[in-house]
């Protein structure tokens, strides 16, 4: 996951270290007598082992182990031969603040998590901070919408209300300030809705998967039949 330069620091030196490996070994993870990382962990999540190369379609994952396929809680859900794989990832283990605080590195605020998991728990906190560097960006916007309005102009509710306003000498100032929020919304939900992956709940992702496969199955029909799927590229073990 990328990290902004400002939050780097928390994410350096012997004591992020020391949590990583704690937070590792909590999800099964192995380490040496130096202290270097050897795998064996599986995100906390939806249970896909760590440096591993599995087929996934969104949340969902193939064990090629049992050929089993589990959502992203981690509950087997269907034999491979009814999985529709996307494509073949390696999973690489993070470790995610529950409450989004860099530093606040309590066990409890932990939790070891998979590309997918990780970026599916951020997907709000990312869509508000995206909003505010966005609008940050744009010294005009800001400008303008940092006007201070009366009570009166917060309870406008129609275009009508809106007209007074303007004619009261505020102008287009504070019908930007009245829009601003509604607009960092609208940008928001327009952006997500062509993210259906981002803008869905775990079980509102199974449902659309489960859809998915069913509208897929007839494409697929060879692969099913045969009873096998593609099998991993080489090197799949990290």
């Amino acid at each position: 996951m990328p990290i902004r330069p400002e939050l780097r620091i928390f994410y350096r030196g012997s004591a992020w270290k020391a949590v990583r490996r704690r937070i590792l070994e909590r999800a099964g993870g192995e380490f040496d007598a130096k202290g270097k990382y050897l795998g064996g962990a599986k995100c906390e999540q939806c249970g896909v082992p760590d440096r591993q190369r599995t087929w996934r379609n969104g949340g969902w994952w193939l064990n090629v182990v049992t050929g089993m396929a589990h959502d992203s809680r981690g509950k087997q859900r269907c034999a491979g031969s009814e999985f529709l794989p996307l494509r073949s990832v390696r999973i690489v283990l993070t470790v995610a603040h529950l409450n989004h605080v860099a530093g606040d590195d309590r066990d409890e605020n932990l939790k070891a998590l998979c590309q997918w998991c990780h970026l599916h728990f951020d997907a709000e906190h990312h869509r508000e901070t995206r909003s505010k560097r966005k609008d940050a960006a744009r010294p005009l916007f800001c400008i303008l919408t940092q006007s201070t309005i009366g009570k009166r102009d917060r309870s406008a509710r129609t275009r009508q209300d809106l007209y007074e306003i303007e004619a009261q000498g505020r102008g287009k100032t504070s019908i930007l300030h009245f829009d601003a929020e509604h607009h960092r919304e609208t940008r928001s939900k327009r952006k997500d809705a062509a993210r259906p992956l981002l803008a869905s709940s775990p079980e509102e992702w199974a449902d659309r998967f489960c859809d998915f496969v069913k509208r897929g199955m007839s494409a697929q029909q060879s692969v099913i039949e045969a009873g096998a799927l593609p099998e991993p590229p080489a090197g799949t073990r990290g």
